[in-house]
């Protein structure tokens, strides 16, 4: 963590401004903005990760999973800037997880079954810049509310969802950015996308 501080005091010595001062430029001033991302190690992989490795241990390794597949988080999301520091917006968030369910016969694993899951995620919240300056961006993001999921016995929840992501920066024009993002929740660890304002 005092890395990071010491990283971003740097930045910020470096290019002459303070934390609360904001650049003039066509990407601050543009007031509307789309992201679409794809990230790993979100809160139902890792509950449906969890939950394998739990279930083979409880059923002293009869039951496991083989052949997962984990297409990780696909994401897309809105913001509308109030003022150079804040946005407000939300998001949709989309995964699947999927794999064979495996059982121990005659002390030979054979397919017992496939599992399925779907999660889609809708939230809402908003973004902090606390640097925007040239051709890079700094901004914190909070941002929540609900999953709904099905897997292949037709069965349907909801439950909560959210995101914070303490760090993130964006790079590149006046219109289009990269942006990579860290932090935890619903649409995970690392977060990697492209911005466009308008």
């Amino acid at each position: 963590m005092k890395r990071i501080l010491l990283a971003i005091s740097l930045v910020l010595t470096l290019t002459g401004t303070s934390v609360f001062a904001q650049s003039s430029d066509a990407w601050t001033d543009r007031k509307n903005e789309f992201n679409f991302s794809v990230s790993g190690l979100s809160i139902p992989t890792i509950a449906e990760t969890f939950g394998a490795v739990l279930g083979t241990a409880f059923s002293l390794g009869n039951f496991t999973y083989e052949n997962l597949t984990i297409i990780g988080t696909f994401n897309a999301e809105y913001y509308r800037k109030l003022n150079k520091t804040f946005a407000v917006g939300g998001g949709l968030s989309y995964e699947h997880w999927m794999g064979d369910v495996m059982r121990k016969q005659d002390d030979v694993m054979v397919k017992d079954g496939h599992h399925n899951s779907d999660y889609l995620s809708l939230m809402v919240g908003a973004k902090a810049f606390w640097f925007e300056r040239g051709h890079a961006s700094m901004y914190s993001k909070v941002i929540g509310g609900a999953t709904g999921y099905t897997n292949e016995n037709s069965s349907v929840g909801a439950t909560y969802a959210f995101q914070i992501s303490p760090i993130a920066v964006s790079f590149g024009g006046d219109a289009w950015r990269g942006f990579v993002e860290l932090g935890f929740g619903t649409q995970g660890i690392g977060i990697i996308g492209v911005s466009r304002r308008f």
